[in-house]
């Protein structure tokens, strides 16, 4: 069925464990590509790999698992962005809202695999209901897509961070949401005109994911640092 695994939960388990595993592989690889190529494949085509198994795979009780992939997108985020530092609870925010919010779009599957799953299973009850019980359900019964269930999410989480952020954090996410703020990360690079060099992506990165500065005190002015210091 779509590639999933319905049984047991040893079964699923190791199944999605070994489906990680695969990613986790595929992930290490970008290490090889320029800055620009490989947070492009990361985030079209790498972290979507495995998207339908939120939606046909019962893993309310694989989360873990789930976890497991998300640290593994946020590790990959963190070397192309070059900070030497682990990622953080800022990090897993800001890299998990999608771009119109300001973030990567870089969704994450633990958040996501619930809404996913129940939306699929409510397109599915409502299909098969008038073959196999036909009177169950009203002709007009109202589903709640998984994009709607997912949005309300996401509204709620930015909300979230933009109360718990700095005045210039905030404005950088606000930003960062613009049109103008987000094409670099959508932009393909098929000419030159169009290419960031390893430098310019890494330093995006970092005032995207509001990362902080690499020395405690400013090293042209000598005081301490803070996040948006440089452009003062």
């Amino acid at each position: 069925m779509l590639g999933t695994c319905v049984g047991a939960r040893s079964a699923r388990e190791q199944f999605l464990q070994e489906k990680i595993d695969h990613e986790a592989a595929t992930v290490a690889k970008l290490i090889n590509l320029p800055h620009q190529h490989a947070l492009l494949v990361l985030r079209v085509c790498v972290q979507q790999n495995l998207r339908h198994l939120q939606r046909s795979l019962k893993s309310d009780d694989l989360v873990h698992l789930w976890d497991k992939l998300d640290t593994t997108l946020r590790e990959a985020v963190a070397r192309i962005r070059g900070l030497p530092r682990p990622t953080d609870q800022l990090d897993a925010a800001v890299i998990s809202l999608p771009i119109k919010m300001g973030g990567l779009g870089i969704l994450s599957y633990k958040t996501v695999a619930p809404h996913a799953y129940a939306a699929a299973s409510e397109a599915a009850d409502t299909t098969l209901a008038p073959i196999l019980t036909p009177g169950t359900l009203p002709a007009s019964t109202q589903l709640i897509t998984q994009h709607q269930r997912c949005q309300e999410i996401f509204a709620g989480n930015k909300e979230a961070l933009l109360g718990s952020l700095t005045p210039e954090q905030a404005k950088a996410v606000v930003e960062a949401s613009s049109k103008l703020g987000r094409v670099w990360l959508t932009t393909i690079p098929f000419q030159p005109s169009l290419r960031l060099t390893d430098f310019e992506v890494a330093a995006a990165l970092q005032l995207r994911t509001l990362a902080g500065e690499r020395e405690a005190h400013c090293t042209n002015c000598g005081e301490a640092n803070f996040f948006g210091h440089p452009e003062l």
